[in-house]
């Protein structure tokens, strides 16, 4: 009896063990194809880099119509910007954390893209005449009202509108 509960006891050993190093060798498998993704993913943005600073330069040059320094600066900072957060979500991944930061760090991308897009003219500065005479015209007039409106705005108090 003591034999047999010895060859069960070994059978059941023999089968956890058979059991954990399938488990070990699954996750090994899986862990080496999310590694190697990863170093697709890198691979991927590397080969397409100066064709991603060409498409920038293209979009900003044509439709947002700035001067190509301009833009070769600007993209250039827009794909440093995506790398800073490819390399922030590669580590994420390697270190297999949470992707509750991963939110946050689009966001800060999508805001680094903000800051460095310069301004577009507004409506109004689109409409106003570039004429030099009407900026002959107007000037004199603007500039003392500007004036008086800093010295106002400085003191704390504002301008009477009737005086105006």
């Amino acid at each position: 009896m003591n034999e047999a509960l010895l060859i069960v006891l070994a059978e059941i050993i023999f089968i956890l063990l058979m059991l954990l190093l399938t488990l070990l060798f699954v996750d090994w498998r899986r862990k080496r194809n999310h590694h190697r993704a990863l170093q697709q993913l890198l691979n991927d943005v590397v080969e397409k880099e100066d064709q991603r600073k060409a498409c920038l330069i293209d979009y900003l040059t044509d439709r947002r119509k700035l001067p190509h320094q301009i833009a070769d600066d600007l993209s250039a900072d827009f794909v440093e910007a995506e790398k800073q957060f490819i390399s922030q979500f590669l580590e994420q991944q390697m270190k297999q954390a949470g992707v509750s930061d991963f939110y946050e760090n689009l966001c800060l991308l999508l805001d680094k893209y903000l800051i460095l897009m310069p301004a577009e003219k507004s409506p109004e500065e689109r409409l106003r005449p570039n004429d030099a005479k009407h900026e002959q015209k107007t000037h004199g007039l603007n500039s003392v009202e500007s004036d008086w409106d800093m010295a106002f705005a400085e003191s704390g108090a504002g301008v009477n509108e009737s005086v105006r």
